[in-house]
C-alpha cells in the first residue's frame, strides 16, 4: 500500500478498532480487548517506522517512536486484569510523556532561536492548565491518600500529573512551526490530558459512567493527532502562525 493511501486510511482503521475495543471492554469480552487494544498503538508505531525516511531529524523520529512504544507497553500493562500492573503502566506512560516533552522541546528551541513572540492567549492557556492541575490534584489526592492500598501512589500520581501538564504546555509553546502541525499537536496533547483525567477519576473515585468510552476515544485521538502533527512537521516547511 502506498504511504499516502495508508495515511488516509489510518484514521478509519483506528476508529473501527477503537469502537470494537470499547464494545469488547464494556461487554467484558476480555479476549477481544487483549487482541484489539495493542493493535491501536502497533498501527501508529508501524506508521512512524513506515515514514522514518521523512524525518529530517533522527532525534524527532526517536522521541516519537519511543513515546508510542512506551504507550504500547503502558496499554498492555493496564489492560491485564489477572494481576495489578498499574505501577508499571503508570511508569510506561510517564516515560512516554517525557519523550513527547523532548519531541516538543526541539520545536520550542527552534522557535526561540527565531525569536518568536509569545502571545497573551498562550499565557492564559498555561495559567488554565496549571490551575486545572492544582484543582485535579486537590480533588484526587485526598481520595488516594485515604485508602491504605492506594496511599503509596500519592507521589507517583502527583509526578505523573505534573509531567503530562508540562507536555501540554510544551505543545502550546511550539507555536511558530507549521500551523497545522502546531494545532494538531496541541489538540492531541489536550485530549491526552482529558483521557488521563477521566482515567484517574474513574480509577480512584469511580464517578465516570461508561469511562472506557471516554478514556479510549480521547486517548486514541490524542495519540493519532500527536503522531500526525510530528509527521507533518517533518515533511512540510515551517510557516509563521
Amino acid at each position: 500500500m502506498e504511504t499516502k493511501k495508508w495515511m488516509k486510511g489510518l484514521p478509519v482503521i483506528l476508529f473501527i478498532i477503537t469502537g470494537v475495543e470499547i464494545w469488547a471492554d464494556l461487554t467484558d469480552k476480555i479476549g477481544l480487548v487483549y487482541l484489539t487494544k495493542p493493535m491501536l498503538l502497533l498501527l501508529l508505531v508501524s506508521t512512524v517506522i513506515l515514514y522514518r525516511k521523512a524525518f529530517v531529524s533522527k532525534a524527532a523520529f526517536t522521541f516519537l517512536l519511543a513515546a508510542l512504544t512506551l504507550s504500547l507497553g503502558g496499554d498492555i500493562f493496564l489492560m491485564i486484569r489477572e494481576t495489578d500492573l498499574f505501577v508499571p503502566g503508570l511508569a510506561s506512560f510517564l516515560l512516554a510523556h517525557v519523550s513527547y516533552c523532548f519531541l516538543f522541546w526541539k520545536d520550542i528551541r527552534r522557535n526561540s532561536e527565531g525569536k518568536r513572540d509569545v502571545y497573551t492567549w498562550q499565557y492564559i492557556i498555561v495559567f488554565l492548565l496549571l490551575s486545572f492541575l492544582v484543582i485535579l490534584l486537590g480533588v484526587l489526592l485526598p481520595h488516594i491518600a485515604a485508602n491504605s492500598e492506594t496511599k503509596p501512589l500519592v507521589i507517583p500520581v502527583t509526578i505523573y500529573a505534573i509531567v503530562i501538564t508540562t507536555m501540554g504546555i510544551f505543545a502550546l509553546l511550539r507555536r511558530g512551526i507549521n500551523v497545522r502541525s502546531f494545532r494538531l499537536g496541541l489538540i492531541g496533547a489536550l485530549f491526552f490530558i482529558v483521557s488521563d483525567t477521566v482515567l484517574a477519576l474513574s480509577l480512584f473515585m469511580d464517578i465516570i459512567p461508561y469511562s472506557t468510552l471516554w478514556i479510549m476515544s480521547t486517548y486514541v485521538l490524542a495519540q493519532y493527532l500527536i503522531t500526525r502533527s510530528a509527521l507533518i512537521n517533518t515533511t512540510i516547511p515551517a510557516t509563521s502562525n
